[in-house]
C-alpha cells in the first residue's frame, strides 16, 4: 500500500477503537444527574461505582432517615464526616 493510503488508514483505526472505547463503557449516567432519581426527589448524588456512598453539602440536606434509605452511607462535606441510617437514626 501507498503511504498516503496507510497514514488516514491508520487514523480512522485509532479513531474507531477510541469511539468503541467510549461507547463500550458510557453507563448512561451522570452521578449527579438530577433526573437519576432515588425516590427522594434529589438526584442521586452517588458517589463512585463501588461502593454506595452519597454527597450532601450539610446535615440539613440528608433525607430523612426510614425505610427507602436504611443503610445509606452519606459523606456530608460540612463537618467532612460521614453518616449512616440506622434503624435509630442518623
Amino acid at each position: 500500500m501507498r503511504k498516503e493510503v496507510l497514514a488516514p488508514l491508520i487514523v480512522l483505526l485509532m479513531l474507531a477503537a477510541m469511539v468503541g472505547y467510549m461507547i463500550m463503557n458510557n453507563d448512561g449516567t451522570e452521578p449527579n444527574d438530577t433526573d437519576n432519581g432515588d425516590g427522594t426527589g434529589e438526584g442521586t448524588n452517588l458517589i463512585g461505582d463501588e461502593w454506595d456512598v452519597y454527597y450532601v453539602d450539610t446535615g440539613d440536606d440528608l433525607p430523612s432517615c426510614g425505610s427507602p434509605t436504611l443503610g445509606r452511607l452519606y459523606y456530608v462535606a460540612s463537618t467532612s464526616g460521614f453518616e449512616t441510617c440506622t434503624s435509630s437514626g442518623w
